[in-house]
């Protein structure tokens, strides 16, 4: 899950200790974490389907999770993405927090005490944990702000989309073609995203949306990457190279068009001071020939 590490190094770095509870029997847990062993090693307790008599939606789970913290399980704070997860949760006392793995937000909402896009939504504050410190300030007077991510490469010929970012929004954009990135885009949670775009032997500032676009509700995630200069010509099927180095905000389903287009100008913008600055100028270099 995007955000998943950041996480949790920000946990153990303030002493707050956490834990695994999952469905999953742990000798499945070993072969699905092949590569993130070190993830499975920072927790304080593991709890699997094979330990509990009763699976989720049944909180036997997360009540023997908050047993091994030493903690009462109203005291623990639960990350869940399945609707049983979130009811298991719940029904054990803990407060909630759903990230959810599927599209239908709504059958979250019964069992969690809110709901996100992503990991980098997430405001520990709000639950009585030590806030994130690494979202940097636009530095221009409004309270936007930047999440630098790790830094993630994509690479492929420009395909048509919707043809809506130049006829409705006035914003043309470059689509990629999602499938043969889905690695990339699976680092990625669905959001507005800024970066560097190098296209014609030139590179350029950008702007992009990896996700469903709630506004218009497509049936398909997409790749829409704007980038911040002039062109005097389209160029589909040319090749595109991004790298993608911080979060703006997730995805919004704003209730009029002229919303969704101010919006995206503000985030142009954004991208145009930040990118200026270190750590992401730097970025730059790497889409240079």
């Amino acid at each position: 899950m995007p955000g998943a590490r950041r996480l949790l190094e920000h946990l153990r770095a303030r002493g707050v200790p956490f834990g695994l509870a999952t469905s999953t029997p742990a000798t499945y847990l070993k072969e699905k974490m092949r590569g993130h062993e070190d993830v499975l090693a920072m927790m304080d307790c593991v709890v699997t389907g094979c330990m509990v008599n009763r699976g989720k939606p049944d909180p036997e789970i997360f009540v023997a999770a908050s047993a091994k913290l030493g903690a009462e399980a109203s005291a623990c704070v639960v990350l869940e993405d399945t609707p049983v997860g979130c009811e298991a949760a719940r029904r054990a006392g803990c407060k909630t927090i759903a990230i959810p793995s599927i599209r239908d937000r709504k059958c979250f909402e019964a069992w969690s005490d809110v709901v996100l896009h992503s990991l980098y939504d997430l405001e520990l504050e709000k639950f009585g944990l030590p806030a994130f410190d690494d979202w940097l300030p636009v530095g221009d007077g409004s309270a936007d702000r930047v999440l630098p991510v790790p830094t993630i490469e994509m690479r492929g010929p420009v395909v048509k989309g919707f043809g809506r970012g130049s006829t409705q929004l006035g914003i043309p954009t470059a689509n990629l073609d999602i499938v043969p990135l889905k690695h990339q885009v699976d680092s990625l949670a669905p959001g507005i995203y800024l970066g560097f775009a190098s296209i014609r032997g030139e590179t350029h500032k950008m702007v992009m949306s990896i996700g469903w676009n709630p506004y218009f509700d497509n049936s398909k995630k997409t790749i829409e990457p704007w980038l911040l200069h002039e062109f005097e010509s389209d160029f589909y099927g040319e090749e595109l190279s991004l790298v993608v180095v911080g979060y703006i905000r997730p995805e919004a389903d704003f209730t009029t068009l002229e919303a969704l287009v101010e919006r995206i100008h503000r985030d142009a913008e954004v991208a145009r001071v930040v990118l200026e600055r270190e750590p992401f100028v730097g970025k730059r270099q790497m889409l240079m020939p």
